[in-house]
């Protein structure tokens, strides 16, 4: 209620006040970052910069990286880093997707250094990174920061190393390789990089590769079919405000068709070999006026072959090929960008088209206004304007769609001292459907000749684009004890959202009995969807040392069919104790992560998600 009735009021404050700070901009005072590192992107590791200043941005920074000392297969153990976030679709990293406070990737957005990876084609979620090179990762817990558009909540950032982030002062080249194994599923690692630097000239060739057998799990089984092949190259070179980046990523595996499977009911029907390639060419121009521009191409392709079917007659390939660019520029403290990018998708099966993988593209743009400037000496204000539009088109009969929205974000700051802050965000979020949920067809899913028909996907031309209403706030403090030897850091986040459309895939099975139709499977929209959650975490640094606590819950509430949302996160406990000798460049580090048995689930119907 109180989010409807203060919409309109929103509008006109928004609106109103962007211009008449920038107006004030001489006098206005220029709000501080507030990140958990807060640190210059200059310095190796770390990520803050003025188009950072957002309270709901949590930096997981390459000290607690390298802590970690994470694969370069999964990206599941660095999400563990932040409340907030965490990934679904597991148990195999084929099929790990982020997940930030109970949305999926298909909700949010997912981007390395600036690129977006739309990369979902069915079962297979995984976002391809090889973390040898990672510098920090960005949870954006909220959908707050205006200028990061498509997402019906937060999202998630990777950021890869420069040369000179391996480069000590005064040198001008080195090489390294480096050997890493893990006892779990017995995988050897092998990485060798060569960086240089000369004048205003810099550049970093990467090579990895990477061989892990089967995950060996809690309870001593292993998880079968969880095997890898991973090679990884990265290349970037810097002159001068210009940076060229160059990736490939290619993975062999024998995951089931749904990597999620486990174990697989129907070994043979589920089984499949698979290779998996990433390509990703970008350009990137940044000066000293906070002037940045991005332009990146994205091409992935994912082949199955099928083994029950027999390895002539099997081969299903998809494609997907994203192309964008984007925009920034901060004058004052008035802050203005805008992006773009198109994703089309084609899908092959034995050289004649898939059918149930649609050969249709999208086109996404958004623009976006925000300003920052002082109320009174201890309230700080900024208000912010996006907007977002989509069109979508698919090859044969299908009709394409198009929309828009204008979305208004509007930031509240108290802070009477420099130890405590209170804020209260106002946000909306936009997210398109994908052209996978808009236009799929053909067979979903084989009947199982006895039991079961066979299942269909029925396209939805009429699928609405999702639209979110979050109020959120934050406390923070951070103070010094211990006569000033020990920095403690405390937050406190509750947030509450209305989701409007909220996109889900509807799966009805039949019986294999005469005169029953076949099965079915369709995106639809859920009217009014609620989700609420908390997050509380707790920070003390004495010396080289790091303690870290925290703990998050989030709730889901389909509120048109009196129904909670199926496989959201359990509650969770993290633990963290870190050690930092700078001297001798040693980490050491011990992480827990204890997660609450998850027991939303709705008995009445028949959602097969378990305890």
């Amino acid at each position: 209620m109180l989010i409807a009735h203060t919409r309109y009021f929103f509008s006109y404050i928004v609106l109103s006040s962007i211009f008449s700070g920038y107006l004030l901009a001489q006098d206005s005072y220029e709000i501080e970052p507030i990140l958990h590192e807060q640190v210059s992107l200059d310095s190796p590791g770390n990520l803050s910069g003025p188009e950072e200043e957002f309270s709901d941005i949590e930096l997981i920074s390459s000290q607690e990286i390298k802590v970690l000392n994470s694969s370069s297969s999964s990206i599941d153990d660095l999400l563990r880093m932040s409340p907030a976030a965490t990934t679904a679709r597991g148990p195999r990293s084929s099929g790990e997707s982020p997940q930030v406070r109970g949305l999926d990737n298909n909700k949010i957005f997912v981007k390395i250094d600036g690129s977006r990876q739309n990369f979902q084609t069915g079962h297979n979620a995984m976002i391809i990174l090889d973390t040898e090179n990672l510098k920090a990762v960005k949870v954006y817990k909220s959908s707050s920061d205006i200028s990061q558009s498509g997402s019906l909540g937060g999202g998630v950032e990777f950021v890869t190393k420069d040369a000179k982030d391996y480069l000590k002062k005064g040198a001008t080249n080195a090489s390294e390789f480096k050997i890493q194994s893990q006892s779990v599923n017995s995988e050897k690692t092998y990485n060798a990089k060569y960086v240089f630097k000369k004048d205003e000239k810099s550049g970093l060739i990467s090579l990895s590769s990477a061989k892990a057998k089967n995950l060996e799990q809690s309870n001593g089984d292993s998880l079968d079919h969880s095997s890898y092949e991973d090679f990884a190259a990265l290349f970037k070179y810097q002159y001068k405000k210009v940076s060229f980046k160059y990736e490939y990523f290619q993975r062999e595996d024998d995951a089931p068709l749904n990597p999620g499977l486990n174990p697989p009911e129907r070994i043979l029907d589920f089984m499949s070999d698979n290779i998996t390639i990433k390509k990703n060419i970008s350009l990137t121009y940044q000066d000293q006026s906070q002037l940045k521009m991005n332009a990146y191409l994205n091409t992935y392709s994912l082949n199955k072959r099928n083994r029950k079917i027999g390895p002539l007659n099997s081969l299903k390939k998809r494609n997907i090929e994203t192309t964008g660019a984007s925009v920034s520029k901060r004058i004052k403290t008035l802050h203005i960008g805008a992006e773009g990018f198109k994703d089309e998708l084609k899908g092959t099966a034995n050289g004649e088209k898939l059918i149930s993988y649609p050969d249709a593209s999208s086109v996404n743009s958004f623009a976006y206004i925000k300003n920052e400037f002082k109320l009174a000496p201890i309230l700080f204000m900024t208000p912010a304007l996006r907007y977002s539009a989509y069109t979508m088109k698919a090859k044969g009969d299908m009709p394409d769609k198009s929309d828009n929205k204008l979305l208004k974000n509007l930031e509240l700051k108290l802070k009477p001292n420099k130890k405590h802050e209170t804020i209260l965000s106002y946000s909306e979020g936009f997210n398109s459907p994908r052209v996978n949920e808009v236009y799929p067809e053909g067979l979903h899913a084989k009947g199982d000749g006895w039991m079961l028909k066979d299942n269909f996907f029925i396209p939805n031309e009429a699928l609405s684009h999702e639209t979110s209403e979050t109020i959120e706030i934050s406390q923070l403090y951070k103070t010094t004890i211990f006569s000033g030897s020990t920095l403690l850091e405390a937050q406190v986040n509750l947030y509450s959202s209305k989701i409007r459309d909220y996109i889900n895939v509807e799966r009805v099975d039949q019986a294999d009995l005469p005169g029953n139709p076949n099965g079915t499977t369709q995106f639809v929209n859920i009217p009014r969807v609620s989700m609420y959650g908390s997050e509380a975490q707790v920070r003390a640094f004495f010396n080289s040392f790091e303690l870290k606590l925290s703990y998050s819950q989030v709730r889901g509430e389909n509120k048109s069919d009196d129904l909670y949302l199926e496989d959201l996160p359990a509650d969770h406990y993290d633990f963290q104790l870190n050690y930092y000798l700078d001297k001798y460049d040693l980490s050491l580090g011990y992480n827990s992560h204890y997660s609450l048995e998850q027991n939303r689930v709705n008995p009445q119907t028949m959602q097969r998600t378990i305890k």
